[in-house]
This record gives structure tokens, sequence and C-alpha cells, in this order.
């Protein structure tokens, strides 16, 4: 596994480090979220734009041939700040419970340290699944059901149940696809 740092600015991880600086105004509106008007719309604005980038980093790496090792090290780790700053700020105001906080922190701290040894041991650094791609895009649902009807309400029960069975499915899913790509390489 090798990273080229002039991989940077391709288009795909120019977007993806976007996505990456969203982590700013996302904290920003955590630490003044009770002095804003209309916090809830900035979130709001924040994960669309998390949404569009991360389908769009992928999507022009694919039509342009530059998947590269650096953007599929960026792509998640860009998923998972976000997702844990949100989740953070989301248990902090009372929006979700403190086990589906430990649940998504886990989640991606497993997933991530489990990647890079996976990239060790095989060379190459593998790319979200589709798997992973689908419970993150859950988890963003939940979080905006939250943000739009309250976390009272049955919907946003619904997405936390769904998104935390995801998230913990997943885990078991990326171990299970890390021990077939460690005996397909035969390192096993």
């Amino acid at each position: 596994m090798k990273l080229n740092f002039k991989e940077i600015f391709l288009l795909p991880n120019l977007i993806t480090l976007f996505r990456l600086f969203l982590a700013l105004p996302i904290a920003y509106i955590a630490f003044n979220y009770n002095k804003l008007s209309f916090p809830n719309y900035y979130l709001i604005l924040c994960i669309i734009i998390a949404f569009i980038s991360d389908l769009a980093d992928g999507y022009v790496a694919r039509k342009t041939n530059t998947v590269t090792e650096m953007g599929k090290l960026l792509d998640p780790l860009a998923d998972k700040l976000l997702t844990a700053i949100l989740i953070i700020l989301f248990w902090m105001l009372e929006f979700v419970p403190l086990i589906y906080l430990i649940i998504l922190l886990s989640r991606d701290v497993v997933i991530f340290i489990g990647g890079i040894l996976l990239a060790k041991k095989i060379g190459t650094i593998t790319p979200s699944n589709f798997f992973g791609k689908f419970t993150v895009f859950t988890i963003g649902l939940y979080f905006l059901t939250i943000l739009f009807v309250g976390a009272e309400y049955w919907l946003s029960n619904l997405m936390l149940i769904i998104s935390g069975a995801l998230s913990i499915l997943s885990i078991f899913v990326y171990l299970i696809r890390g021990l077939k790509l460690i005996k397909l390489y035969g390192n096993l």
C-alpha cells in the first residue's frame, strides 16, 4: 500500500476533502447550537451537502478512472469524522441515547482500525462496500429525521432501531469481508 500525496489534487479527492472540512461548520453549530437561529436548518444543509459530496466523489472517481489509494483512505475517514461529530452533538443535545453513541463510535473505530490492519496485511486499501455505505446512509436519514420531526417521533425511533442494527451488523460484514480478503491474498 503506497499513498501518493499528489493524488489529493485529483477532483474526487478534493470533493472528499471538502466533505472532511464540513466538520468545521458542524462543530461550530455544535458549540453554538443554542445561540443560533434555526440551527437544525444549518445541520440539515451540512448533512445534505455531505450526502451529495459522498455520492459525487465516488461517481467522479469511477467515471474518470481516478480511484486511488488516497481516496479509498480519505472517503471513509470523512464519513467517520462527520458521523462522530454529529452523533456526539446529538447525544449532547439529548437527541440520541448513550447506547447509540457507543454503537456508532465503536463501529467506526473498529472498522477504521480493522481497515488499516487489513491494508497492511494485504498491501492495498479496500474501499467502502455497499453495505457500509447503506449503513451510513441510514444513519444520515436518522439524523435528518431527528432534525425534521424531533427525536421522540415514531419515525425517529424506527430509524434509530434500523440504523443501530445495521451499524452492529456492518461490523460483522466488514470482518467477514476482511477475513475473505486475507485468505484470498494467502496471508491467513
